[in-house]
């Protein structure tokens, strides 16, 4: 495992989050550290109805989570060309520029367990990774 993913596991969100899904089979860091394996992340924000099934919602909202600039992009690109409205424009562009500044987030991650932590840390605890630690995103 990489260095980054081992710190960002490096959290009481992850590490006090373990019993249900510590199956003899784990990964850890030399210093101890649990490191999730990608099943197990995913299993962390499947809802308990839909343990051992792949979830289709599931699927889905990790596709919004890395790319939520395809799901509007194209359709506010052409809403903001044909808007008259100086106030609806501004918000086609704020709209645009979120879109644009969630890709670079993401693109800071270079592995999928990094990526699919970030994406539980966001749905379980509404956290962000800034580098070196997690913080509490705003809804």
């Amino acid at each position: 495992m990489d260095e980054l993913y081992i710190k960002m596991c490096d959290c009481p969100e992850i590490q006090e989050d373990t019993g249900y899904l510590l199956d003899g089979n784990d990964f850890r860091s030399s210093d101890g550290t649990w490191l999730p394996r990608q099943d197990q992340l995913q299993e962390m924000v499947n809802p308990e109805h839909m343990k051992g099934i792949i979830s289709f919602n599931l699927i889905r909202s990790f596709s919004n989570f890395c790319l939520p600039e395809i799901v509007f992009h194209h359709e506010s690109l052409e809403a903001y060309r044909e808007c008259e409205d100086e106030e609806k424009k501004r918000a086609y562009e704020n709209r645009i520029e979120a879109g644009y500044e969630h890709q670079r987030y993401i693109a800071q991650f270079t592995s999928m367990e990094q990526l699919w932590l970030a994406f539980v840390m966001k749905e379980k605890y509404r956290k962000v990774w800034e580098g070196n630690k997690w913080t509490q995103k705003d809804p």
